[in-house]
């Protein structure tokens, strides 16, 4: 379970994926299998509208001992979303990823990392242990939050960059923690239904 481990360590890694995508099992489960490590991966359920992954794949990664959670069901900014829409988002792509791979779905990521009051009261509602955001914080040992925090890592960056983070470099945390804060304001500013519609349409033609 992603949050039920007990650590010792001052630095510890949880690795988590979202989205859905063909590296989850081509690239990614393979080398932390090898390395000996596991992973959470949260399935947004359009990728597989869009044939990009199947439920098969999914079922493999289970049985080889990673942890699935949900993505929701469109990927859109549940922030933006009327009542009745977030409960679809939260709650159906909870019950049909439990349905068809059989087992219980404890964890929520969030689009965009977008969230308010709403969105939180509902995924407790709902059943969710925790929610998981794209904000660059730490989590530490003695908290149980049901709002988790994490850190955004992409394919630019670097291997120096990821060991001086786990390292609590206080520079290159502070440069992270700026970029993600910039990276929210500049969604808020664009307004969460143009995101949406960007992200559609990115799925429809690209």
């Amino acid at each position: 379970n992603l949050l039920a481990n007990k650590v010792d360590d001052d630095y510890c890694v949880a690795l988590t994926f979202d989205d859905g995508n063909p590296s989850d099992f081509k690239l990614v489960a393979p080398l932390l299998q090898k390395l000996g490590f596991k992973a959470t991966f949260f399935l947004s359920l359009h990728s597989l509208e869009k044939e990009i992954v199947t439920w098969k794949h999914y079922q493999q990664l289970v049985e080889d001992g990673f942890e699935i959670g949900s993505h929701g069901v469109s990927h859109r900014d549940l922030s933006s979303l009327s009542f009745s829409d977030v409960i679809d988002e939260l709650e159906q792509s909870k019950q049909i990823i439990e349905k068809q791979l059989q087992i219980p779905i404890s964890f929520f990521s969030l689009p965009f990392g977008m969230y308010n009051s709403k969105v939180i009261q509902q995924a407790k509602e709902v059943g969710y242990q925790a929610i998981f955001t794209t904000t660059f914080k730490f989590v530490y040992p003695s908290q149980s939050p049901f709002l988790v925090h994490r850190w955004s890592l992409k394919r630019k960056t670097s291997f120096t960059n990821f060991k001086r983070i786990t390292q609590g470099n206080p520079f290159i945390i502070k440069k992270y923690s700026y970029f993600s804060a910039l990276k929210k304001f500049i969604l808020k500013s664009m307004g969460s239904n143009l995101v949406n519609k960007l992200h559609i349409l990115k799925n429809k033609y690209f």
